[in-house]
């Protein structure tokens, strides 16, 4: 039996990405879920709101402008305190990358054009186990 969407607790989530298109894709992917977003589109603005507010959950592409995913990541482990789940959206085809952040401890990695079904699948897995779809 699936649980009522609104019983569910609000989470927050952090989309870096330069594109506007993944955002709006994001955003209307996870539209069943309850989740306050916040978006940022480069690197700098990232580091710096990861100072101020706790994520459950962040959305980071590799290449972008002012400050890469690669320099918000060393920022992140580097200095947060209770890091969140981060998921790297990225049409980098760099395997010694990839395997490198996974071995940081990226959960995810999600290959671009992303389907709204993998993002699903993500949220669902990492914040609302049991929500079912």
């Amino acid at each position: 039996m699936s649980e009522n969407p609104l019983q569910l607790s609000l989470r927050k989530i952090l989309i870096v990405d330069d594109e506007e298109d993944t955002h709006f894709l994001l955003k209307a992917a996870l539209k069943p879920f309850p989740i306050d977003y916040i978006d940022l589109f480069d690197g700098e603005s990232a580091i710096a709101q990861i100072d101020k507010t706790h994520y459950d959950l962040i959305f980071l592409d590799v290449l972008m402008p002012n400050g890469s995913g690669g320099d918000f990541l060393k920022y992140a482990l580097d200095h947060a305190i209770n890091l969140p789940t981060i998921v790297i959206l990225t049409s980098l085809q760099n395997a010694s990358f990839m395997r490198n952040a996974l071995n940081l401890g990226i959960a995810e990695v999600l290959y671009k054009p992303i389907q709204p079904d993998d993002l699903r699948q993500v949220v669902q897995k990492y914040l609302f186990p049991q929500f079912q779809l």
